[in-house]
């Protein structure tokens, strides 16, 4: 696990007007098993951009929690992207 200092730092890149800085911040996300990077890989989910949401997904789909598979299952039905769609439904073994 990372640490406070360094997931301080991901969190404020998950609000940067750059999508590609979201995105790396979202992949940062995995080495914080921490219920806030839960949380905060939860809202990337929904992120405008194609690229933070499969981000995002890759780390919810590393998690154990009963809410990370739920936003996956949402992803795998309802996202506007194919590509998200197609990612979220394999990380479901679907």
């Amino acid at each position: 696990a990372g640490s406070p200092k360094s997931f301080a730092a991901i969190v404020n890149g998950t609000v940067s007007q750059d999508p590609e800085v979201r995105a790396a911040a979202a992949e940062a996300l995995r080495k914080y098993p921490s219920k806030e990077a839960l949380d905060v890989a939860t809202k990337l989910a929904s992120d405008p951009s194609v690229e933070v949401r499969e981000a995002a997904l890759s780390v919810l789909a590393r998690r154990e929690e009963p809410e990370a598979h739920v936003i996956l299952e949402h992803a795998a039905d309802h996202d506007p992207s194919d590509v998200v769609r197609s990612f979220a439904r394999s990380a479901l073994g679907r």
